[in-house]
């Protein structure tokens, strides 16, 4: 799963990326978080029944099915006001050619670190309420050759978390 992710995580710090210059116009709290990509659709299915386990274990399952996942994350106050995203402090892939105007944004980037080695682009669109992003990665993650597309889409919920811990960059 975390290879999975990774990513959709990866879109991510390439948005605080190529926005590195300017406060992140979301809000902070609750988000609702969806993903989509080849990976995914490949991915095994968690039963039922290993959710609820892993709900036990007190691991957050998240929605996962025709190639996506939906989950809950809480983005702290902190965490945007330093831009700074789950992933971004990667060293493996170095962002390029980033362009932002308005809410739009674009950027390339490339990989060279022991997980992943290739190349992608990232743009999309991000306001204080939502945000589309697009992706495509060519290149080998964790040994294995991929050839990537992914969606990732959130919009606000609320200002208040509840249960759910902000992510730690």
């Amino acid at each position: 799963m975390r290879k999975t992710l990774l990513p959709a995580l990866l879109c991510l710090s390439l948005v605080a990326s190529a926005k590195a210059n300017t406060p992140s116009p979301m809000k902070p709290g609750l988000w609702q978080i969806t993903m989509t990509s080849d990976a995914m659709k490949a991915a095994p299915k968690i039963s039922p029944a290993q959710a609820a386990q892993m709900r036990k274990m007190g691991i957050e399952v998240p929605d996962m099915g025709s190639g996506g996942m939906k989950t809950k994350v809480c983005y702290s106050k902190t965490m945007l006001a330093q831009n700074s995203v789950p992933g971004q402090q990667s060293k493996e892939c170095k962002t390029q050619n980033a362009k932002q105007n308005g809410d739009n944004f674009s950027a390339e980037y490339v990989c060279n670190g022991p997980n992943m080695k290739g190349t992608g682009t990232a743009s999309g669109t991000m306001s204080s309420t939502r945000f589309n992003i697009k992706s495509t990665f060519n290149g080998t993650l964790g040994g294995r050759a991929t050839n990537q597309n992914s969606q990732v889409s959130g919009s606000f919920l609320s200002d208040n978390c509840g249960k759910i811990k902000p992510l730690t960059p």
